[in-house]
């Protein structure tokens, strides 16, 4: 097995077993059969927002960390803080992604594109440098 595999089988369980104990908590009279179909349905759109609707997911967890706030002021100013962190936060993670991406085809690929293209401009550049 993949070790990438193991490791997302390894998330979506632990996202299930948590989401089960939320609604154990939550849906105590209802059946364990009822209770685990919410939490496989929870799951399902969680793991749909996170790959198709990012900004909604935010708005999501936006809306669960600010649930406590009992002041309308505090509570709108805490959300809107709270929004352009985790905006921030998942931009910082996209940006991270893209930039490893490019190496990963290279790596994948074996023909070492874009790192032999900067390694053939040092090159370059140090030639330029010895001839002037």
């Amino acid at each position: 097995m993949k070790k990438w595999v193991a490791f997302w089988v390894t998330v979506t369980a632990i996202l299930g077993l948590l989401l089960f104990w939320k609604n154990t908590k939550t849906y105590a009279e209802e059946s364990v059969l009822w209770r685990i179909g919410k939490s496989l349905i929870d799951m399902g759109l969680i793991l749909l927002c996170a790959i198709r609707l990012p900004a909604l997911l935010i708005g999501w967890c936006v809306l669960w960390l600010t649930k406590p706030i009992e002041h309308p002021a505090l509570r709108t100013t805490m959300a809107i803080l709270t929004g352009m962190l985790l905006a921030v936060a998942g931009q910082t993670a996209i940006e991270i992604l893209v930039l490893l991406s490019i190496f990963a085809v290279d790596l994948v690929t074996g023909k070492q594109g874009f790192l032999l293209n900067w390694k053939k401009a040092g090159e370059a550049e140090e030639k330029r440098k010895l001839a002037a």
